[in-house]
């Protein structure tokens, strides 16, 4: 009921807190359903940021506390009443008056550019058809770019808009955004028939966890993205990927790369499912044939269907490289970390390595244990809106979700992707309405608060005991290996001192800290003034992936040695004393510790050296894969 009203409160709110993004939409849409007038909010004049944030969060928050209520407190959960209120929030929220996304209309834009005027949408943009009648419903942020959405989603575009691309403005948008939800209705179809196969037990729950989930219904459905159809086709490829016969691999993997020509997000699934499906061969030869099939068929649809708008000699996938390099919307939480003229460039290069690395170790633990294939494909999905891209908007959540939910209710990852899509809703809307008013500590918090579902509490046994005592008996937390607490050491160190380097090179870079060295005393400053920033940049990072920690560690042990007990004991504040060596001795005490006794646990180097037995997953289709 509570996610109902959540519901019910947004489609009323919707006409006033869009009239600023698409008023002709609702004025068109109340034109053609004029009975609802006495339902939906027309006030005049519209409401500030502010007011319009707290009116949106108070729907949103009633649809996520009640999809709350009904993950805690639905043991056993009536599969037709699931059912029946996932239709319910879906008719109440594609029905809305008011759109709180514009991208629909783009869509509807790039489709008549290559359908109803002949052009290439990756080259021409909205603006180039200034006569076009639909121009004035895209946004005008969007006018000037390009599409950046990959081929089968033009081809898609191009076929509607030549049906529909003589009908009103309001019924092309009513036809795109009844593609959009017919897929979606195929992704949930799809995701029942998988949990049948993967997690019979807990079906109707984990479908809820997707099928109810605010952000789902709101930015996929309410709001029509084309997210929804790239979930459709992955979890349509994916179903067959796991089905009985193993020919469907190779259906399935085709799929899977039609799904990433909608958006390219879900491409890093191929080579993970791939290599899981070589892996699982009998011998050397099997694995071959499969890895070329796994990776060449994706190879081939994905060029067949980018020929034609790569054909005629222009550079078609220059909005694509614009878009990734963070020319639109920049709102990463890497980005609001990094300060200085040098740090955006230097922490996106970082991050982006950071999550090349973190690809080949996710497709070595496939290769070792191919049921771990989904899990894999899950996380870099997380990865990738916290990493790599510079734009990130809270639907991204969505596409680790989709996958996450085959995991069962007892993963840790399933817990994780659920809390970045409650958390990241309401941040990503806010920061739409208040843009740099909103501050960065949001967006910070939007990558890390969600992190805290991680931590081992028992959660439904500490709910029953508050229920029980009125909160008089404290909360319990399970005993965690030591390693753990390393980790946590390393991982602090490593951050702190890589940040040393990038402000190093924001000051001055190596110029500025020879002369530092200089103005010590150093001998040889110049060589000094490259090697300890650099030690600090590479080092730190080892330090953060757990990747020959313990060698950095030498190194980080006499540099604040010497740091501490001999440069800054004898120097007076703000550059030496007390208040400044202390942070060196911590540093220090960290590097003795991970030297004595190793990086702890989640460190890069520990599985990549150490080949040990995978968790029990899901087999691929074929011969079943040992546990």
């Amino acid at each position: 009921m509570l996610a109902g009203a959540g519901c019910l409160w947004i489609w009323h709110e919707s006409p006033r807190l869009t009239a600023i993004y698409n008023a002709e939409y609702t004025s068109a849409f109340l034109g053609a359903f004029p009975w609802i007038l006495g339902f939906a909010d027309l006030a005049p004049g519209g409401v500030d940021a502010g007011q319009s944030v707290a009116r949106l969060l108070l729907g949103l928050g009633l649809m996520a506390s009640g999809y709350l209520v009904a993950i805690v407190c639905a043991q056993e959960v009536v599969t037709w009443l699931v059912v029946v209120f996932a239709v319910v929030f879906r008719c109440t929220l594609a029905l809305l008056p008011g759109l709180f996304s514009t991208d629909v209309f783009s869509y509807v834009m790039y489709g008549r550019i290559a359908a109803v005027h002949g052009e290439n949408p990756y080259v021409s943009p909205p603006s180039a058809f200034a006569d076009d009648p639909f121009l004035t419903w895209v946004f005008p942020f969007w006018r000037g770019q390009p599409s950046v959405y990959g081929p089968l989603w033009t081809d898609l575009s191009q076929t509607l808009s030549a049906i529909t691309g003589s009908w009103s403005a309001f019924g092309q948008v009513l036809a795109y955004r009844g593609m959009v939800i017919g897929f979606d209705a195929v992704a949930l179809v799809s995701l029942w028939a998988l949990l049948g196969r993967l997690q019979p037990q807990d079906r109707p729950r984990l479908w809820l966890l997707y099928a109810w989930n605010p952000l789902v219904v709101f930015d996929l459905v309410g709001a029509s993205h084309n997210d929804a159809v790239m979930l459709a086709l992955l979890l349509v490829g994916v179903l067959c990927v796991y089905g009985a016969r193993s020919s469907g691999v190779v259906v399935g993997l085709g799929v899977v790369a039609l799904s990433a020509m909608v958006k390219f997000v879900t491409a890093v699934a191929v080579p993970v499912l791939a290599v899981a499906w070589a892996a699982s061969a009998r011998d050397r030869r099997d694995r071959a044939l499969r890895l070329g099939l796994g990776l060449g068929v994706p190879a081939v649809v994905a060029g067949a269907l980018w020929w034609p708008w790569l054909a005629a000699g222009t550079d078609a996938l220059a909005p694509m490289r614009e878009a990734a390099s963070g020319r639109l919307v920049l709102n990463s939480a890497v980005l609001v970390l990094a300060q200085g003229p040098l740090a955006p460039e230097l922490a996106t290069f970082v991050a982006r390595a950071a999550f090349v690395v973190w690809c080949a170790w996710e497709l070595l633990r496939v290769w070792r244990s191919p049921r771990g294939a989904i899990g894999a494909s899950a996380r870099l999905f997380l990865g990738l809106p916290l990493l790599v891209l510079t734009w990130v908007w809270s639907w991204y959540f969505s596409w680790s979700l989709a996958l996450a939910v085959l995991l069962g209710v007892r993963s840790g990852l399933t817990r994780l992707t659920v809390a970045y899509t409650l958390v990241g809703l309401p941040v990503v809307t806010a920061h739409q309405y208040l843009n740099e008013q909103l501050p960065g500590f949001w967006i910070v918090a939007m990558a890390v608060a969600p992190l805290i579902v991680l931590v081992p509490i028992r959660s439904g046994r500490v709910a029953r005991t508050f229920i029980k005592t009125g909160g008089r008996q404290p909360m319990t937390l399970r005993t965690l290996p030591p390693a753990w607490g390393i980790t946590i050491v390393r991982l602090v160190a490593g951050i702190i001192i890589f940040w040393a380097a990038v402000e190093k090179f924001n000051a001055g870079g190596f110029a500025n800290w020879t002369k530092a060295m200089a103005n010590f005393g150093f001998p040889v400053p110049e060589f000094w003034g490259v090697f300890i920033p650099m030690l600090e940049l590479v080092g730190g990072a080892m330090l953060i992936l757990g990747l020959g920690a313990r060698w950095a560690a030498v190194f980080f042990v006499i540099e604040y040695l010497g740091t501490s007990m001999w440069l800054k004991t004898t120097r007076p504040a703000p550059f030496g004393g007390w208040d400044s060596m202390r942070i060196d001795l911590m540093l220090l005490a960290a590097a003795v510790t991970i030297l004595l006794v190793g990086p702890g646990a989640f460190a890069l180097e520990s599985w990549i050296l150490h080949r040990g037995r995978g968790r029990a997953g899901v087999p691929m289709a074929g011969r079943a894969v040992p546990g």
